[in-house]
């Protein structure tokens, strides 16, 4: 599988993932840019039904994209961005990683990776 350039809070230093103690797990959601580079147009050339997010990238969650696509790193092309919902992420708290992965159109894989902080609340 290649690598893609993924971007989780796009435009944040610090990529939350909230862990609630009373329901011990992950809770809320997370935005997560598919960034394209010269070569790769993500908003055309990921296949949106085929993304997982978590801790292996394996994990089902429910999730959508975007319709209108943005150039959220500032590279002058336009990224693909998608909401997951993580509470079957499988994070718990001391992860560091997060991993999307998913297929082109034509079928081949992908994934990429990016930092997060596990945010515990009460």
């Amino acid at each position: 599988s290649s690598e893609v350039n993924i971007d989780i809070w796009p435009g944040l230093e610090h990529n939350f993932i909230f862990f609630s103690r009373r329901l011990n797990r992950p809770f809320g959601i997370v935005p997560i840019a598919i960034l394209s580079p010269p070569e790769f147009y993500a908003p055309d050339e990921v296949d949106q039904s085929s993304l997982s997010f978590g801790k292996t990238g394996d994990e089902e969650n429910p999730y959508y994209c975007l319709k209108r696509n943005k150039d959220l790193n500032h590279d002058e092309h336009k990224d693909l961005l998608c909401v997951f919902a993580v509470g079957n992420t499988g994070f718990e708290p001391g992860d560091t990683e997060g991993i999307l992965k998913g297929r082109t159109n034509l079928g081949s894989s992908f994934q990429g990776n990016d930092s997060i902080r596990i945010l515990i609340l009460r």
